[in-house]
Protein backbone atom coordinates (compact mmCIF):
# COMPACT_ATOMS: atom_id res chain seq x y z
CA UNK A 1 0.00 0.00 0.00
CA UNK A 2 1.22 3.80 -0.90
CA UNK A 3 0.37 6.79 -0.97
CA UNK A 4 -1.86 6.56 -4.35
CA UNK A 5 -4.50 4.50 -1.95
CA UNK A 6 -4.82 6.42 0.83
CA UNK A 7 -7.61 8.48 -1.48
CA UNK A 8 -10.28 5.57 0.01
CA UNK A 9 -9.41 7.14 3.68
CA UNK A 10 -11.56 10.08 2.73
CA UNK A 11 -14.44 7.82 2.82
CA UNK A 12 -14.19 6.95 6.20
CA UNK A 13 -14.33 10.57 8.11
CA UNK A 14 -15.08 8.98 11.68
CA UNK A 15 -12.10 6.18 11.63
CA UNK A 16 -10.54 6.42 15.04
CA UNK A 17 -7.48 3.60 14.82
CA UNK A 18 -5.42 3.61 11.56
CA UNK A 19 -2.10 1.33 10.91
CA UNK A 20 0.06 1.75 8.46
CA UNK A 21 3.29 0.16 9.52
CA UNK A 22 6.07 -1.03 6.97
CA UNK A 23 3.80 0.35 4.07
CA UNK A 24 5.06 2.51 0.93
CA UNK A 25 3.53 5.94 2.16
CA UNK A 26 5.35 9.05 2.34
CA UNK A 27 4.70 12.26 3.69
CA UNK A 28 1.84 13.00 0.63
CA UNK A 29 -0.41 10.28 2.39
CA UNK A 30 0.28 12.41 5.71
CA UNK A 31 -1.50 15.10 4.14
CA UNK A 32 -4.61 13.25 3.73
CA UNK A 33 -4.36 10.85 7.15
CA UNK A 34 -4.10 14.53 8.74
CA UNK A 35 -7.77 15.09 7.59
CA UNK A 36 -9.18 12.25 9.86
CA UNK A 37 -9.77 14.30 12.68
CA UNK A 38 -11.21 11.66 15.01
CA UNK A 39 -8.23 9.62 15.03
CA UNK A 40 -6.86 8.47 18.69
CA UNK A 41 -4.24 5.40 17.36
CA UNK A 42 -2.37 6.12 14.29
CA UNK A 43 0.98 3.62 13.84
CA UNK A 44 2.92 5.01 10.57
CA UNK A 45 6.30 3.05 11.72
CA UNK A 46 8.55 1.60 9.12
CA UNK A 47 7.80 3.94 6.57
CA UNK A 48 9.43 6.94 4.77
CA UNK A 49 7.96 9.52 6.81
CA UNK A 50 9.76 12.64 7.61
CA UNK A 51 10.18 15.99 9.10
CA UNK A 52 7.29 17.47 6.74
CA UNK A 53 4.71 14.49 7.11
CA UNK A 54 5.24 14.88 10.91
CA UNK A 55 4.19 18.26 11.01
CA UNK A 56 1.33 17.25 9.75
CA UNK A 57 0.00 15.47 13.12
CA UNK A 58 -1.07 19.00 14.45
CA UNK A 59 -4.05 18.37 12.83
CA UNK A 60 -5.11 15.44 14.68
CA UNK A 61 -6.13 16.75 18.04
CA UNK A 62 -7.49 13.36 19.45
CA UNK A 63 -4.17 11.30 19.07
CA UNK A 64 -3.48 9.23 21.95
CA UNK A 65 -1.11 6.26 20.45
CA UNK A 66 1.57 7.62 18.11
CA UNK A 67 3.89 4.81 16.60
CA UNK A 68 6.21 6.74 14.17
CA UNK A 69 9.54 4.40 14.64
CA UNK A 70 11.97 3.53 12.01
CA UNK A 71 10.74 7.13 10.13
CA UNK A 72 13.25 9.56 8.89
CA UNK A 73 12.08 11.98 11.32
CA UNK A 74 14.34 14.61 13.53
CA UNK A 75 14.05 16.86 16.35
CA UNK A 76 12.22 19.03 14.61
CA UNK A 77 9.23 16.82 14.76
CA UNK A 78 9.67 16.36 18.04
CA UNK A 79 8.36 20.11 18.36
CA UNK A 80 5.14 19.34 16.84
CA UNK A 81 4.64 16.08 18.59
CA UNK A 82 5.36 17.82 22.00
CA UNK A 83 2.68 19.76 21.29
CA UNK A 84 -0.14 16.75 21.17
CA UNK A 85 -1.69 17.23 24.57
CA UNK A 86 -4.03 14.13 24.73
CA UNK A 87 -0.80 11.71 23.59
CA UNK A 88 -0.43 9.39 26.38
CA UNK A 89 1.38 6.17 24.00
CA UNK A 90 4.49 7.13 21.97
CA UNK A 91 7.32 5.06 20.09
CA UNK A 92 10.11 7.14 18.47
CA UNK A 93 12.63 4.07 18.53
CA UNK A 94 15.11 3.99 15.46
CA UNK A 95 14.91 7.67 14.69
CA UNK A 96 17.57 10.39 14.81
CA UNK A 97 15.69 11.97 17.89
CA UNK A 98 18.63 13.34 19.89
CA UNK A 99 18.45 14.62 23.50
CA UNK A 100 17.21 18.31 22.21
CA UNK A 101 14.41 16.85 20.75
CA UNK A 102 13.43 14.92 23.77
CA UNK A 103 13.34 18.18 25.93
CA UNK A 104 9.90 19.12 23.23
CA UNK A 105 8.56 15.74 24.43
CA UNK A 106 8.27 16.87 28.30
CA UNK A 107 5.39 18.79 27.62
CA UNK A 108 2.76 15.44 27.40
CA UNK A 109 2.10 15.62 30.79
CA UNK A 110 -0.65 13.03 29.85
CA UNK A 111 1.93 10.89 28.67
CA UNK A 112 1.97 7.03 30.01
CA UNK A 113 4.69 5.15 27.82
CA UNK A 114 7.32 6.03 25.72
CA UNK A 115 10.31 4.00 23.76
CA UNK A 116 13.56 5.31 22.60
CA UNK A 117 15.35 2.31 21.70
CA UNK A 118 18.27 3.22 19.20
CA UNK A 119 17.74 7.31 19.07
CA UNK A 120 20.99 9.24 20.16
CA UNK A 121 19.80 10.06 23.56
CA UNK A 122 21.80 9.92 26.26
CA UNK A 123 21.32 8.13 29.77
CA UNK A 124 21.39 11.67 31.55
CA UNK A 125 18.37 13.40 29.45
CA UNK A 126 16.42 10.20 29.97
CA UNK A 127 17.38 10.79 33.56
CA UNK A 128 15.96 14.43 33.47
CA UNK A 129 12.59 12.96 31.32
CA UNK A 130 11.83 10.29 33.56
CA UNK A 131 12.05 13.23 36.48
CA UNK A 132 9.97 15.34 34.85
CA UNK A 133 7.78 12.90 33.69
CA UNK A 134 7.66 10.41 36.72
CA UNK A 135 4.64 8.39 35.65
CA UNK A 136 5.44 7.52 32.26
CA UNK A 137 7.13 4.46 31.20
CA UNK A 138 10.23 4.91 29.94
CA UNK A 139 12.02 2.42 28.05
CA UNK A 140 15.21 3.18 25.90
CA UNK A 141 18.12 0.55 24.69
CA UNK A 142 20.33 4.05 26.03
CA UNK A 143 19.27 2.66 29.54
CA UNK A 144 16.97 -0.30 29.05
CA UNK A 145 15.43 -0.62 32.86
CA UNK A 146 11.77 1.01 33.12
CA UNK A 147 11.36 4.16 35.67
Amino acid sequence: MGDEHMAFLSLLPKIEHLVLTGTAISDAAMQTIAALDRLAVLDVSDTSITDWGASQLAFLPSLRCLGIYGTKITDASTATIGKLSTLEMLNVSFTQITDAGLLNLVQLTNLRSIELHHTSITTDRLARFRSSLPECLVVSSANPSAH
